[in-house]
């Protein structure tokens, strides 16, 4: 369940960076980004891109891949949420960054 304050706690680019760690991956055509956000529902969805559309600016769609939910991060928004995240990325996860954010 993703709480209804989410948005106070998400909202660094620490955060950010954190998320994407751990959920995140990079398409393999490096054309943007994905979150994975299938376990929650396509309201909760909705919710989480208006906390990264507020707090960051980032622009997403929500995308069904085999029955479930995720966020994707358009070529549009991909620069500007790499630029964001990529300083926090640990060195171990760099494959996850596209060569130039």
């Amino acid at each position: 369940i993703i709480p209804l304050n989410l948005s106070e706690y998400l909202n660094t680019p620490l955060a950010l960076a954190v998320w994407y760690m751990d959920d995140g991956y990079l398409r393999t055509d490096k054309s943007g980004a994905y979150l994975c956000t299938s376990s929650f529902s396509h309201a909760e969805n909705m919710h989480l891109q208006n906390i990264l559309r507020k707090n960051f600016g980032i622009e997403t769609n929500i995308h069904l891949a085999g029955g479930y939910l995720r966020l994707h991060i358009p070529s549009r928004s991909k620069n500007k949420f790499f630029r964001i995240i990529a300083p926090h990325i640990c060195s171990c996860l760099n494959y996850k960054l596209p060569l130039t954010p």
